[in-house]
């Protein structure tokens, strides 16, 4: 497979030259305070997450351990309940994982609707 580079905000990279980049300090997918996605997601994690048709929950799974995706809990849940599908109380219900694997669900929905990458956790 040849690994085509990524657009993000101008800069064009492939998912291996981030891991080089960013080696053992891997900068966080979500900023703590703005809620802005700090890197691109992949083209093969949009596609395969926001697959129409077809089950998500393996894909996203697979991706978010694969990419090591965290969201910070309190803006996770600030921008989950902003979409009315969900309480306050049932979000404090969920895991760490189970926060990230949503979010990272909707943002490759959004990128793969959109076209373009995701702002991230924000309005």
């Amino acid at each position: 497979m040849i690994a085509r580079p990524l657009a993000f905000r101008g800069v064009s990279y492939t998912l291996e030259e981030d891991a080089q980049t960013y080696g053992t300090r891997r900068l966080a997918w979500i900023h703590p305070e703005t809620g802005n996605l700090n890197r691109p997601l992949p083209r093969a994690c949009i596609a395969e997450c926001a697959a129409p048709g077809q089950p998500a929950d393996d894909a996203v799974r697979h991706w978010r351990g694969k990419l090591g995706f965290h969201v910070p809990t309190e803006r996770a849940i600030r921008w989950l309940r902003e979409s009315g599908a969900w309480t306050e109380g049932e979000l404090r219900g969920w895991n760490a994982d189970r926060l990230a694997e949503t979010c990272l669900w909707l943002l490759a929905c959004e990128a793969r609707e959109n076209r373009r990458q995701p702002f991230g956790l924000v309005s």
